[in-house]
C-alpha cells in the first residue's frame, strides 16, 4: 500500500470546557515534498494547527508531523 500524506491546518476552538480542532484546510498528496510545498505555498505554517499525517504503513500505523 502506498503512503498517503494528509495536510491539516486550522485553529483550536473552545467546546464546553475543552478545546476542539477547527480544521480549515485539508489536502492529500503522494509525497512528503509535495506536502511541504503546499504548506509553504499556502503559508499554512501560520495556523496554530498545521500537521502532516502519513498513513499507509503496514499494521495500520500512522505518523504525525506537527509544528509546535
Amino acid at each position: 500500500m502506498p503512503l498517503t500524506f494528509s495536510i491539516l491546518a486550522g485553529k483550536p476552538e473552545p467546546f464546553y470546557d475543552e478545546y476542539t480542532e477547527n480544521i480549515k484546510f485539508c489536502d492529500e498528496t503522494a509525497s512528503l515534498e509535495e506536502a511541504l510545498n503546499i504548506i509553504n505555498d499556502k503559508k499554512l505554517y501560520t495556523w496554530p494547527i498545521c500537521r502532516i499525517v502519513i498513513t499507509g504503513f503496514s499494521g495500520g500505523t500512522e505518523l504525525v508531523i506537527s509544528k509546535k
